[in-house]
């Protein structure tokens, strides 16, 4: 093939991938989708259709987030062999995860066994390739100074989704695009959090550049447009996809453990009179792991109708945020901010660049835990992360944008690995220009 239509085809192939690449995680948003996946992988009909689903389900799934992967390394890498062995590196990526919920029987405590190994499967992998270029990928340049599309960060955040919305379903997980006025007014209590220690810890360390103008470089008139676009890359590219793993995964699970613990430890004391499963972040669809021999145990709960529904955190909090105004804004036990503190610390440690703890990482590290519990206390109040991840997004884009905040300390400013990610152009830029 000649240069001009081996370029043609690389475009196609760039932006098919692309477009695919957005597709789940653009449509679990809507309810519809995530309770119709979960129906589908738990159907109780039929055991031998019951048992195809379950292993098939999660296998097919893997292929169809696998498929936008394979058109942009093809489109980005020319070496046959080496393009096989990425592409089977990131399939095992995929698959990996869902091969653990296949064999986790629903019936577990939140955070066991499994639900330990399936967050570290998708998260420790993504977040050591800043360092080791474990995994390959594709960057996807929009435009200087903004986020780009890391093909690897939306697969972890697709395998995610299927995970945790489909396949293990969390209540509270929270991914809609459905807010209401005391979703808006808990978010500007998570802005103001935020802005209340940030700002003088940040002008007290001196992190803050002396205050720029906005896109001072492009004529007024497309500085809105410019400005509301960025913003959007922001939360789409960065905010959402953290929100997602460490507020609606891993935060979502350490409250359902401490819950559950609670409530085993009421129902223990006080018998029959504490209803315990109301406290448990457990879909209470037919226990059966798609790879064990419990056979028996399924065909009796396929007999049986009645299946428990689930229950958010609004719902058993109800009473304590119907007293007023103000218990809007408050958290109902101490267990919820045990909850919300460690989690928190999890993301600052997460986030923040290990490789240079003796440069005068501490404010960074500080900086990103103080974004933790802003955004943790805003979705635990919320039970939504597209109210956490609104918050994320607009302390980022205004600290970075207007402030000058610096943040080369932390995994954000480095990018992603490399040695194996290939800028690629997407000619994005020509829309913004």
């Amino acid at each position: 093939l000649n240069p001009v239509s081996m370029g043609g085809k690389e475009t196609v192939l760039r932006w098919t991938g692309t477009a695919l690449l957005f597709l789940p995680y653009g449509i679990f948003p809507f309810p519809r989708v995530s309770s119709f996946f979960a129906d589908v992988y738990y159907g109780h009909d039929s055991l031998e259709l019951v048992r195809f689903r379950r292993q098939w389900l999660p296998i097919f799934a893997s292929w169809v987030l696998l498929l936008p992967d394979i058109l942009l390394l093809t489109s980005d890498e020319k070496d046959n062999t080496i393009l096989i062995w990425k592409i089977f590196v990131l399939y095992a990526y995929i698959l990996l995860p869902m091969l653990v919920c296949m064999w986790r029987p629903d019936a577990k405590l939140p955070l066991d066994t499994g639900d330990i190994i399936t967050v570290l499967l998708l998260a420790v992998p993504l977040i050591s390739n800043y360092y080791t270029c474990l995994l390959p990928d594709v960057i996807l340049k929009i435009k200087e100074d903004w986020p780009p599309i890391s093909m690897l960060q939306l697969t972890a955040l697709n395998a995610g989704l299927v995970v945790f919305a489909g396949l293990r379903p969390l209540a509270d997980l929270g991914y809609t695009a459905c807010l209401n006025l005391r979703d808006f007014a808990r978010i500007l209590a998570g802005i103001t959090l935020a802005a209340t220690i940030l700002l003088p810890l940040g002008y007290a360390t001196r992190s803050f550049a002396t205050p720029i103008m906005l896109f001072h470089s492009f004529p007024k008139s497309s500085a809105f447009v410019l400005g509301l676009a960025k913003f959007v890359a922001v939360l789409v590219l960065v905010s959402l996809p953290q929100e997602i793993l460490f507020r609606g995964v891993i935060q979502n699970l350490l409250h359902s453990r401490f819950e559950a613990s609670s409530a085993i430890a009421k129902y223990t004391t006080e018998g029959s009179n504490h209803e315990i499963p109301s406290a448990l972040n457990v879909v209470s669809y037919p226990s059966y792991s798609a790879i064990g021999p419990n056979v028996e145990d399924l065909q009796l709960e396929l007999n049986d109708s009645v299946y428990a529904k689930q229950r958010g955190f609004e719902d058993v909090h109800s009473y304590f945020f119907s007293r007023g105004i103000c218990y809007w804004f408050l958290l109902p036990t101490l267990r919820d901010w045990a909850a919300l503190i460690l989690a928190a610390i999890i993301y600052a440690v997460a986030v923040v660049d290990h490789r240079r703890w003796g440069d005068g990482i501490g404010v960074e590290f500080g900086m990103s835990l103080v974004m933790g519990l802003a955004c943790g206390y805003t979705w635990r109040l919320t039970s939504k992360v597209t109210a956490s991840a609104l918050v994320h997004a607009v302390v980022l884009y205004v600290g970075l944008d207007y402030l000058g905040i610096n943040i080369g300390l932390t995994l954000a400013a480095g990018g992603v690995c490399r040695q194996h990610a290939r800028h690629v152009g997407l000619d994005l830029v020509v829309f913004f220009s």
